[in-house]
């Protein structure tokens, strides 16, 4: 990321908000990911590669729809 900004000629800010667990977003990136990643190692990537595998999934699905409304 630091490259891309440097690149860019970007500043990075950092959101105050992220820092304390009163939003959800916030708890499970600051709190429960870590504690799971402590048991599985790869949880996080994993994540991440389901992430891009619903995705993909959501295109063909898209794609079929509108081929079926095109009927």
């Amino acid at each position: 990321m630091e490259t891309y900004l440097q690149d860019n000629q970007l500043l990075f800010v950092q959101d105050e908000s992220n820092l304390h667990d009163d939003y959800t977003r916030n708890y499970f990136r600051n709190t429960i990911l870590p504690l799971i990643t402590k048991v599985y190692p790869e949880a996080q990537q994993n994540i991440l590669n389901n992430i891009e595998k619903f995705k993909e999934v959501e295109t063909l699905y898209r794609k079929e729809v509108q081929r079926l409304e095109k009927k």
